[in-house]
């Protein structure tokens, strides 16, 4: 039986074949939501890759973008973004991914984010260490925020909109550089190599967060939920970061709360 870690590469390699396959010749999308979209390629991704999971593992529960939740009874699920970043695959940008976590009883023990057009896939294991195309992968080390990239999404949920503008406004003023990439999982990857400092995403959802947790605490950045001081993937949102601007950013956005690492 192959392993959880060489069955998820396998299914996010055969995802990201899909949505490569398409990247350059464009696709078309629809409305999901108030101000969401989603495409063919969601969908195709979606389906290949959940195949491909169930090949190895036919009893795992799964929590999927598109198709939702299905339960088998079983205490492992796995959580799949089969395009995080699909406004940017819409529209030419190759600032997307797919994403793969594997969570046994509220954990996530196993986790690939690919992104099909660089080929570079980010693989963490629980405690062995996080890793990009194979080498070990480490956080960074900015000293402060001035010096420091950061990475941000705004969430378009009315009760979120404002507070996603608050932290937009507050990060663009005390930090270096701020980019919106909508791709949460890519982001949280870019932290754990060492290319950004932080992220600060309102309306990120399990499937978004998952396995770019883990990739992130394995290469030793730290990160909460946004609005509270500890983490879990079942929660929205995710304040994530460096170990040495932890404490900082802590005090930019919510000056009681303190970031733990998962």
């Amino acid at each position: 039986m192959r392993s959880y870690l060489d069955t998820a590469i396998a299914a996010a390699s055969a995802a990201g074949t899909v949505l490569a396959a398409r990247f350059t010749e464009g696709t078309t999308s629809a409305p999901k939501g108030d101000k969401d979209v989603v495409t063919p390629m969601d969908h195709a991704a979606e389906q290949v890759c959940l195949s491909r999971l169930r090949q190895d593992f036919p009893d795992f529960s799964h929590e999927a973008e598109e198709s939702g939740r299905r339960s088998t009874g079983s205490s492992f699920t796995w959580y799949v973004d089969p395009l995080d970043g699909t406004a940017n695959y819409l529209t030419g940008n190759p600032y997307f991914s797919v994403s793969i976590a594997l969570v046994q009883a509220g954990e996530v023990i196993t986790a690939v984010v690919h992104n099909p057009v660089t080929g570079d896939f980010f693989t963490a294991e629980r405690g062995s260490g996080a890793r990009l195309n194979g080498s070990p992968i480490h956080a960074g080390s900015a000293a402060a925020a001035a010096e420091a990239m950061a990475a941000t999404a705004y969430s378009f949920e009315p009760a979120l909109e404002r507070e996603s503008l608050r932290a937009l406004r507050i990060l663009g003023s005390r930090f270096r550089r701020v980019v919106v990439n909508f791709a949460p999982a890519l982001d949280l990857c870019n932290i754990a190599r060492g290319r950004l400092s932080c992220l600060v995403d309102c309306g990120s959802t399990p499937v978004d967060h998952a396995a770019g947790s883990l990739v992130l605490t394995e290469a030793g950045g730290v990160l909460r939920n946004y609005g509270g001081g500890g983490w879990t993937i079942r929660d929205t949102g995710v304040v994530a970061s460096t170990p040495s601007l932890a404490a900082e950013l802590d005090r930019m956005l919510l000056p009681d709360a303190t970031a733990v690492q998962q």
